[in-house]
């Protein structure tokens, strides 16, 4: 029965338990010894071991962070989680409490900043921020623009909203000064940034015939401004803000305005700021290959 009691709290940690949990099973001491020396578990160091056979994995090393720092998953780790993003270089990310005194284990960055954690979740059974925290995290650990790009993205999802940026500004943690300039960029300017930085790409890669902030006009009365048009082709290009998404009317009316700009005949190509930061040259490509067709 203590087999199996220990062998359960392993597979739900995948195949990591500490020499605690194992005591908490009803082992003892000479009995833990044993597992180790029979081979049935081999050690991770910080009194963790791995159950023999089971594949060392992602969650492998998420579970030896969390049990070895009695942590909770953050900011980059945090996000992995909630399937947000997935950059499996990074250094595992763990906050725990100023007055913790723990041993960091190679690979695990800890953060001493961890507040209540009644305000904490599980994911997959691991102690981890609740998703809007966890993505405000990480965006305040980015470089400028991968953290406006990334910003895109979460707002477009749902993820964030402003509000909750805001209330993090309320205390004093590193990365507020770029969590400040994605809420500037998103209350006033994110749609002109976009356009500009679109118009700089069209620039540089020697593009003409385009018209920024191109009005459409039948009989006189103008049916819709476009972001870019090339007038002689009807194409029209739009760009998307970073709340794009968050905001329905505007999603309704650029919806509305598009089927008008189609029914009078014209092209529509739309991108967003994460395709302009990180996909310039497949921004230019798609509008040119467009080009292309249009004039064969």
């Amino acid at each position: 029965m203590k087999h199996r009691t220990w062998m359960a709290i392993a597979r739900a940690q995948a195949g990591v338990i500490s020499r605690a949990q194992l005591i908490g099973a009803g082992l003892t001491d000479r009995q833990v010894d044993g597992l180790v020396r029979s081979g049935a578990v081999c050690s991770l160091g910080f009194g963790l071991w791995r159950v023999a056979g089971a594949p060392a994995s992602r969650q492998t090393s998420l579970w030896r962070a969390v049990l070895a720092t009695r942590g909770v998953l953050v900011a980059s780790s945090a996000v992995y989680l909630w399937h947000c993003e997935a950059d499996l270089r990074a250094p595992i990310e763990v906050a725990v409490r100023r007055s913790a005194h723990n041993r960091i284990p190679t690979g695990v960055r800890v953060h001493r900043w961890l507040g209540d954690r009644a305000a904490l979740t599980t994911r997959y059974g691991l102690p981890v921020t609740p998703l809007p925290q966890s993505v405000i995290d990480y965006l305040a650990s980015l470089p400028w623009p991968a953290a406006m790009a990334f910003a895109d993205r979460a707002f477009n999802q749902g993820w964030i909203d402003p509000e909750q940026i805001e209330r993090r500004l309320q205390t004093s943690r590193p990365g507020n000064g770029v969590l400040r300039r994605i809420l500037a960029t998103h209350r006033a300017g994110a749609e002109a940034e976009s356009e500009r930085r679109l118009h700089r790409l069209l620039h540089r890669s020697g593009l003409t015939g385009w018209v920024a902030n191109y009005r459409v006009a039948v009989r006189g009365r103008i049916v819709a401004r476009v972001d870019v048009g090339f007038p002689l082709l009807r194409l029209a290009i739009e760009v998307d803000g970073l709340a794009y998404h968050s905001d329905r009317d505007r999603f309704q009316r650029d919806r509305t305005r598009q089927n008008e700009l189609m029914l009078l005949g014209w092209t529509v190509l739309r991108f967003t700021w994460f395709d302009l930061i990180e996909r310039p040259d497949q921004v230019i490509d798609t509008i040119a290959d467009q080009l292309q067709r249009m004039v064969s």
